[in-house]
């Protein structure tokens, strides 16, 4: 989730601050191609199709602007640049540097993700600490603060393109699991 709501947030800023006529355009048009792109491929699969789409709504999406023998896809960047090089130009990197390294390491089932929270240490010392597996997974930290923090500069970008939209999530908000531990603790 931190790693989706980055991406948004960096993105989102990048076409409020830098983003012209045509940048907004081309970000549309690159969404039309992967919509575009999904449908192609959907079409094309044999037995059980993903539940979370229909073909109908892949369709819908890739036409809308124009018939989709007319929409590109173009298999790079939105904007030609990496996010963590957009980030660097708006002033969003600390946001970057924040949430998106360690989140994508979790999205992406890396190492260190996986051993964070599925590893320990053997005890004994003749095994030389060797990692075995956690008897269950390890819940891991609360991301609702880092979370509102990233949707309150969201709204901040959007009220910069829209103003009027001055309303924000509180910083201390908690979700219930948040509160329930802390209660527990006590």
């Amino acid at each position: 989730m931190l790693r989706s709501l980055t991406e948004c947030r960096i993105s989102l800023a990048y076409l409020v601050r830098c983003g012209t006529d045509n940048m907004w355009k081309k970000f549309r048009s690159y969404g039309a191609g992967q919509a575009k792109l999904a449908l192609l491929k959907h079409e094309e699969m044999s037995g059980q199709k993903p539940q979370f789409v229909n073909q109908e709504t892949l369709e819908a999406l890739s036409n809308e602007d124009f018939f989709q023998e007319y929409i590109e896809i173009d298999l790079g960047h939105w904007c030609g640049k990496d996010l963590r090089r957009s980030a660097d130009e708006l002033g969003t990197k600390e946001d970057y540097d924040r949430y998106y390294g360690w989140a994508s390491g979790f999205v992406h089932g890396q190492w260190g993700a996986r051993r964070d929270t599925n590893f320990t240490h053997c005890l004994n010392p003749l095994h030389r600490f060797h990692r075995i597996p956690l008897p269950r997974h390890r819940m891991l930290e609360p991301t609702m603060a880092d979370a509102i923090n990233l949707v309150n500069s969201i709204l901040s970008d959007v009220n910069a393109a829209y103003p009027g939209l001055e309303d924000r999530f509180p910083p201390d908000m908690q979700d219930d699991s948040d509160t329930a531990s802390s209660s527990e603790q006590k």
